[in-house]
């Protein structure tokens, strides 16, 4: 089911449409990862992050919680340098963030925690 899903957002080109594609591949990659679809989930959020944003500032929001769910997708695939890649790329968008913001506060939690596993 995940290819028809995807089959279907392939099809978003107009870019008066951009949002709704922008939109679907976040969700579909969120519901992917729950679901333990961990190389559907990459590819949908690596093709997010791909798109050139003409919808006004929409990229911008999901941008960085998009570089949340990669680092979740890699911690779970055991590639423990990606995630934080993943999770270093999400806090220098959230540099300004409200502090308290559960996300954040949680990214900033498993980098912590793979920095400490990553030491001799």
């Amino acid at each position: 089911q995940p290819e028809a899903a995807q089959a279907r957002v392939d099809q978003l080109k107009p870019p008066d449409l951009q949002y709704i594609q922008l939109a679907t591949l976040f969700v579909l990659a969120e519901s992917q990862l729950r679901a333990g679809h961990l190389d559907a989930a990459r590819k949908n959020l690596l093709n997010l992050q791909q798109i050139q944003d003409q919808t006004g500032g929409f990229r911008a929001a999901l941008l960085p919680q998009s570089y949340y769910l990669l680092g979740r997708v890699f911690e779970q695939q055991h590639q423990p340098a990606r995630a934080m890649a993943a999770y270093e790329k999400c806090l220098s968008f959230w540099a300004h963030a409200d502090p308290d913001l559960p996300a954040l506060l949680d990214v900033r939690h498993r980098l912590q925690r793979l920095r400490r596993s990553a030491l001799p």
